[in-house]
């Protein structure tokens, strides 16, 4: 169905939900660490217990809500649901629709048990306060490629020098410099991404059933981006609008549902791929979120464990981050100590308004890039010159230099469509640089 929702008032004081997801007991300390921190009376609090692994009774008593005085915060049970397949989708959908059922908030965060604030919960507020008409969806398009190269070198540049123990930034900087361009080391990476390889169809129904392979079945991905449709990845830790909620909670999303379903890394495709293919799309997609670090080599559904090593990447580039993950509270201790005490001194005001202004200049993309976004080598099925795409760092010193004027490319941005986009700067746009050719024969989407 087509985007119809309307811009958000920006007057009102912003309201957030938090969907937690629980399944360890041995969290629940740092459960209740986090809940004091970012708890507030206007706020509403959902926390969703896995049936399999924990009572919601030990979730309650873990919050201190045996007396029932908290009314905005309630404790849920819902079905286990593995990693990857779709009833993981289907348990943050059904918890949202819940969520539905309470009035007035504004966004949505998704967060995990191992999750923890970087900062306090008047900063957040304050930040989304001035990105009301944004989703916060670290996505990743999946590029086209045919060859199968890249390896080691792609997956280095991928991850960015400032993402990789001492010694191992140069390494980084060769792939780099080894490829057409970073952007498109970073695609070959991102096209190896391991469930992009993966083709086998999943049946699924809800969070009825454990998934299972379909013997013979294929996932019609390449025909499906033949016809113009955009697959993308991202985590599922997310903060989203209530329009987009409102939007996926929406009848006609019934056959994308399906589809995305028969995917079997459909938890971290679910949200990325909806927002690169809703029609009319006019919010904002911004990477500002969650600090992970994820090992080039490893392999597995979690990022790596958050230590000492990790903090002065974190507090560089703090506003960039409203959480980070994965913690340990034993292990992730001074980490934890830190981020409080440098929480605690953010203060309120005029100044913080004005820092999140800054953050959400700089990492907001407007929607009307989304529709451009292609790889740097078409897809021979979609026409020669359909699009190219380029994913790179900007450079401070070009932030504020009109985006073709950065790019080097001559000329007004082009949109999906054609039209027109005189004026845009690269603070706009983040890191995406976009030109897009003539439109594909007999586009469709499913959207």
């Amino acid at each position: 169905p087509p985007w119809t929702a309307p811009a958000p008032a920006s007057d009102a004081p912003v309201r957030i939900a938090y969907l937690v997801q629980v399944a360890v007991e041995a969290k629940l300390p740092l459960v209740r660490r986090v809940f004091d921190r970012l708890y507030t009376p206007q706020d509403v609090f959902l926390y969703v217990a896995d049936s399999r692994f924990i009572a919601t009774k030990r979730v309650e008593a873990a919050l201190g809500l045996t007396d029932r005085s908290r009314k905005n915060v309630k404790v849920h049970a819902a079905p286990h649901a593995d990693y990857y397949f779709w009833p993981r989708v289907q348990v943050v959908l059904d918890s949202f629709t819940r969520l539905l059922g309470e009035e007035g908030w504004d966004f949505v965060v998704h967060l995990s048990e191992s999750d923890y604030p970087v900062h306090s919960s008047s900063w957040i507020r304050a930040s989304l306060s001035m990105q009301r008409n944004s989703n916060f969806i670290h996505a990743i398009p999946r590029c086209h490629y045919d060859d199968e190269d890249g390896g080691k070198a792609a997956g280095l540049a991928e991850a960015g020098e400032e993402e990789l123990p001492e010694g191992r930034a140069a390494e980084a900087l060769l792939a780099r410099e080894a490829s057409d361009s970073g952007a498109e080391a970073a695609a070959k990476a991102n096209a190896s991404w391991f469930w992009w390889r993966q083709n086998r169809a999943v049946a699924s129904c809800g969070s009825a059933f454990t998934p299972i392979e379909v013997e013979g079945a294929e996932f019609p991905m390449a025909e499906l981006e033949r016809g113009g449709f955009v697959f993308a990845r991202a985590p599922e830790w997310v903060v989203l609008s209530r329009a987009l909620v409102e939007y996926a909670s929406h009848p006609g999303l019934v056959h994308f549902k399906r589809l995305i379903g028969m995917h079997p890394g459909a938890d971290e495709i679910f949200w990325s791929t909806l927002v690169f293919n809703i029609p009319g799309y006019t919010q904002k997609l911004s990477r500002q979120g969650w600090y992970m670090r994820w090992n080039p080599y490893g392999w597995g559904h979690s990022p790596e464990l958050i230590t000492t090593w990790h903090l002065p990447r974190i507090m560089q580039q703090r506003g960039r981050f409203f959480f980070t993950r994965k913690v340990d509270e034993e292990r992730s201790a001074d980490v934890l100590r830190a981020l409080d005490k440098a929480s605690e001194s953010e203060g309120e005001g005029p100044s913080m308004l004005q820092a999140a202004a800054e953050e959400e200049a700089q990492w907001a993309v407007p929607s009307v890039l989304l529709w451009g976004v292609r790889c740097r080598r078409p897809d021979p099925g979609r026409g020669e010159g359909y699009a190219k795409a380029e994913v790179q760092e900007a450079a401070a010193a070009d932030r504020d230099m009109p985006l073709d004027e950065a790019d080097g490319a001559g000329g007004p941005m082009r949109t999906r469509w054609g039209e027109d986009r005189e004026g845009v700067t690269a603070p706009d746009m983040r890191r995406v640089r976009t030109l897009v050719g003539p439109p594909p024969q007999n586009m469709h989407s499913p959207l």
